[in-house]
């Protein structure tokens, strides 16, 4: 009987033991993998971030706590600096069997950005979302982002605009996708929003215009494939180091235009497109849709297309007093010139016809396309496309200066 409850006890040890190793094994898997996301994500818009992560709920569950999360982007060239911060605490939950699955939640947490700089001396910008939920994984190199969004207010401070600026959506879903090789990326997004109230200020309607606009649907899908990270963070230094000149003297661009000619080579050599698979948004008569791809062939030409399909277009105007177009018309054949009536009757231009249809339909309709070496207007061709090295050896190597902005004193940076 001692020897029976010595064993229980000592698989009683052996199981805690066990559970805690697995929990904070977990703990520190979860952690990691927060931090590298939120990191990354500062890296790639070259800012600096800050936050506090504290984890807890052992031993049923492995919990973290986001809190104090401040981002900053600053642009030496003009002095100026944005920054990002969170009000509020977001709290994800994993299971200790798969601490790279997370389910995550917060309620009335304001997001604010605040912009200093010689142009804006004083902007901020405000989001309070009333709730948001979401699940985030890591799957070897795949992550997945999920997040619904419930009642968001927007609201600004600026010298010429204060006070609520939109309530956006009842529920906003988004959902993103990535997946990193060594230095390829393939991304897919997709928003979706439901009823978009945008406030109009005052000074900026007529007498009897309605103080808001409503906007039913947005919706966006759309993304990248086997885009070129390596290329990418070596363009963005570049225009970087050029933006932090010597504002006094001419820059030369030949080491940026190298940098460009690269980034446009790994695309091509990648087979690299970027898509927009669907983009459409609703507000009464108003319905848009568009979508388009874009990539580079051998040569570096351009092959893409983008088409935008705008449905009760006129009426909208019409509506608002906005003005329209002119019927186009042909060219004026002129009767005294001999030969003309030996050549073929002058016509209306690709833009002109496109501009007839709209005004006779209500509906406008634009299709431009690259391929071939050639840029065609709703099937109709415009001009060749040169190659893109054409174009950059056409650039001048050296800018002028420009003006040296005056300095600036953010709010609270004094003495840091």
């Amino acid at each position: 009987m001692g020897n029976t409850v010595k064993f229980i006890i000592g698989l009683a040890v052996v199981l805690v033991l066990a559970h805690g190793g697995l929990w904070y094994y977990g703990a520190n898997v979860g952690e990691t993998f927060i931090n590298e996301q939120l990191q990354e994500a500062a890296h790639r818009a070259d800012a600096e971030t800050t936050y506090t992560i504290k984890t807890y709920g052992y031993p049923f569950k492995i919990g973290f706590e986001i809190s104090d999360w401040e981002t900053t982007v600053s642009d030496p060239g003009s002095e100026g600096i944005v920054r990002l911060a969170m009000d509020g605490t977001t709290k994800l939950y994993a299971n200790i069997f798969n601490p790279l699955s997370f389910k995550y939640h917060g309620q009335n947490t304001s997001f604010s950005m605040h912009v200093t700089s010689a142009d804006q001396p004083n902007t901020k910008v405000s989001v309070l979302a009333k709730s948001y939920k979401g699940t985030a994984q890591k799957v070897e190199d795949e992550v997945t982002f999920e997040a619904t969004v419930n009642d968001i207010t927007l609201s600004a401070d600026t010298p010429k605009l204060s006070g609520k600026v939109a309530d956006i959506g009842k529920v906003v879903t988004l959902q993103r996708r990535s997946q990193v090789t060594p230095d390829i990326l393939d991304a897919y997004t997709s928003v979706d929003i439901n009823d978009i109230v945008i406030h109009i200020p005052e000074d900026a309607r007529e007498e009897g215009d309605p103080d808001i606009f409503r906007v039913e649907s947005y919706s966006l899908q759309g993304g990248v494939e086997a885009y070129p990270l390596t290329a990418d963070a070596r363009l963005r230094s570049l225009f970087k180091e050029y933006n932090n000149y010597d504002q006094t003297k001419p820059v030369n661009i030949v080491k940026l235009k190298k940098g460009l000619m690269d980034f446009i080579q790994q695309m091509a050599a990648n087979n690299t497109r970027l898509y927009l698979n669907d983009l459409n948004l609703t507000a009464g008569d108003l319905a848009t849709q568009m979508s388009g791809e874009l990539r580079f062939d051998s040569e570096l030409k351009p092959v893409g297309n983008v088409s935008v399909q705008i449905s009760g277009l006129k009426e909208f105007m019409q509506k608002r007093n906005l003005p329209l177009p002119n019927m186009p018309e042909p060219p004026k054949v002129d009767k005294k010139d001999p030969m003309a009536a030996a050549r073929p009757a002058p016509g209306l231009s690709p833009q002109q016809m496109i501009i007839k249809e709209w005004l006779q339909t209500g509906d406008l309709q634009v299709s431009v396309q690259a391929a071939d070496g050639t840029l065609s207007l709703n099937g109709r061709p415009l001009f060749p496309i040169p190659p893109i090295g054409l174009l950059l050896q056409l650039m001048p190597n050296e800018l002028n200066p420009v003006p040296v902005m005056p300095s600036m004193t953010v709010p609270g940076s004094q003495g840091q």
